[in-house]
């Protein structure tokens, strides 16, 4: 099965970097303000708490923008070549585009609408049930109901792919220029910037405050929303995807516009150097803008500069240069590079891209992380109470990454079943597909490159042929 190769790979990095960012959450209560603590401290020459290993992760987590929009983004590049496919298909078979249209809306709205029916479940649900099992104040009943209030990142991975399937259907229905859709994009990225300090603000200053309820306390979370009313909390419950806390589509659906991009030039076979250059150097321009949109936001006091996607607008923009120059990077060193080996790049990110085949599932059960750190509890290591000095951390990490590595290897054994990607399948496809439905073998083991070489304009005129009496 023909496949890009980069987001198999980025999507598993992507998920068990999101556990593993969670488990530096648990062993340490306030993990951004200690490793922006020591990264001053090492500038500054003063020793530093939890050591340079965490150092050096934190630039690697910055590198990966925090994986989050990451995720956004390679979903958002998945999502469009899976509408690609599907559309082609379709059309092949002399059906209309007006139904082509509507059928694969319908498939893609019932896929995004599954990814954030499982948001609920697994923070709605389970991260509220776990939360409950270690603390006696949690009243899980009003957690439940507040998880209704927040959008988490698969709700706004759930809603991105209903948005992007109708902006990508329509740029094939309408047969919409592709460079008119990339300035589209570009300036819903423009609209999205400018208008997030003024909607943050805006929130700020509603009585229900910025996750529309006025403080993060159990006990006044049924008193909101019980004096809310029934049609001002419907209507907070529809604009928290929107614009609402913790991954909310202003700002993310920029990670979402980008991916959006990326697929447009994959499916029409426009991966060039060109293309590669100028999307690295784009990138750039992300990063430097977000560093003075930041600083002339936060010099005017319209809004803070601080390490929240969801609060700054110029941090978001930071992190979403580093995501589009890391996603570029990896497309050319894996699947446009000749001398790439693909062979060998199979063999050796096998377990990478397990993780990515079950990325959801994976997102959904990472709760379960607690097991293996109730392990260390026990065995006299201080994880819960944020004890461990930095390389005690590393270890922590390891055993983490190779729990769920066996969790996901032995689940392939038996086809993912139950997962669900694997549920997902067997819905849209009615149980009309195979027994292996997931595909593992030609996905995971025997892929081939989708991403074919094109080279660059100076060598495309070299190979052009001169016309002349031979030609004739």
């Amino acid at each position: 099965m023909k496949r890009v190769l980069t987001l198999d790979l980025l999507r598993g990095i992507a998920i068990i970097g999101v556990v593993l960012i969670h488990v530096l959450g648990i062993v340490f209560e306030e993990t951004t303000d200690i490793l922006e603590a020591d990264l001053k401290n090492l500038l500054e020459g003063n020793p530093i708490s939890v050591g340079v290993p965490l150092i050096v992760l934190g630039v690697v987590i910055t590198f990966f923008g925090n994986f989050s929009g990451l995720f956004v983004m390679i979903s958002a590049v998945g999502n469009c070549i899976s509408v690609h496919r599907q559309w082609h298909k379709l059309v092949s078979r002399g059906i209309h585009e007006k139904m082509v249209f509507r059928k694969v809306l319908g498939t893609q709205t019932i896929r995004g609408g599954l990814v954030y029916v499982f948001g609920f479940i697994s923070e709605g649900f389970l991260g509220n049930l776990l939360e409950g099992l270690f603390d006696d104040d949690i009243i899980l009943s009003e957690k439940m109901v507040n998880s209704f209030f927040l959008s988490n990142i698969l709700h706004c991975i759930g809603v991105s792919i209903i948005v992007t399937s109708i902006l990508y259907l329509l740029f094939l229905r309408m047969d919409i220029a592709q460079s008119t859709m990339t300035y589209i994009m570009i300036a819903i990225i423009i609209l999205i910037a400018a208008a997030h300090p003024f909607i943050r603000s805006w929130l700020e200053g509603l009585d229900y405050g910025d996750s529309f309820v006025p403080n993060n306390t159990p006990t006044e979370w049924p008193g909101n929303y019980i004096e809310r009313g029934f049609w001002k909390n419907l209507l907070f419950i529809f604009l928290s995807p929107i614009i609402g806390r913790v991954f909310p589509l202003v700002p993310m659906f920029m990670c979402a516009a980008v991916g959006l991009i990326v697929a447009m030039n994959i499916n029409e076979k426009t991966i060039t150097p060109e293309f590669i250059k100028r999307t690295a150097i784009a990138a750039g321009i992300i990063v430097l803008s977000g560093i003075l949109y930041g600083i002339l936001l936060n010099s005017t006091e319209t809004q803070d500069f601080e390490i929240a996607r969801a609060k700054s607008i110029g941090w978001h923009t930071l992190i979403l240069g580093s995501e589009v120059f890391s996603l570029i990077l990896m497309i050319y060193l894996i699947d446009f590079r000749k001398k790439t080996n693909k062979q060998i790049f199979i063999k050796h990110t096998l377990i990478f891209r397990r993780f990515g085949m079950i990325s959801l599932t994976l997102w959904t059960l990472q709760y379960f992380t607690v097991v293996p750190l109730a392990i260390f509890e026990i065995a006299g290591w201080p994880v819960f109470d944020g004890g461990l000095n930095g390389w005690q951390v590393l270890v922590v990490l390891f055993c983490v990454f190779w729990f769920w590595h066996f969790i996901a290897w032995s689940w392939e054994k038996g086809g993912f079943k139950g997962s669900f990607e694997w549920m997902m399948v067997l819905v849209l496809s009615r149980g009309s597909t195979s027994a292996d439905r997931m595909k593992i073998r030609s996905v995971l083991h025997e892929p081939e490159g989708f991403i074919e070489w094109i080279p660059g304009k100076k060598r495309r005129r070299k190979e052009e042929p001169v016309a002349g009496p031979s030609a004739l």
